[in-house]
């Protein structure tokens, strides 16, 4: 999602970013391909997960549902409450399709 994974382009297999939080330098990066592809990782911070971690972080919230919720937004799958009833995301898990 641009708008949590800012200032990146395509490099390879990956999607270099700066860093989640607006902290300094290019330390974010998302795999594109294989078998880690959708899965975030900022190594400076320690953080690493899902694609639905990046929203999480950048919106304040704990909620996998308000993430789902924005990241159907962004892709065009619905409004508020599209996330709910979805299940929960567990660690560990790939989450399911939305």
């Amino acid at each position: 999602m641009p708008q949590c994974l800012h200032g990146g382009r395509r490099s390879g297999q990956y999607w270099p970013a700066v860093d989640v939080v607006g902290g300094p330098g290019r330390s974010s990066y998302v795999h594109l391909s294989g078998g880690k592809a959708g899965r975030w990782r900022d190594p400076a911070a320690g953080r690493n997960g899902d694609l639905l971690d990046p929203i999480r972080l950048t919106r304040g919230t704990d909620s996998a549902g308000e993430a789902m919720d924005e990241a159907a937004r962004f892709l065009g799958l619905g409004g508020a409450g599209a996330g709910k009833g979805k299940g929960r995301v567990v660690r560990g898990e790939r989450p399911r399709a939305l």
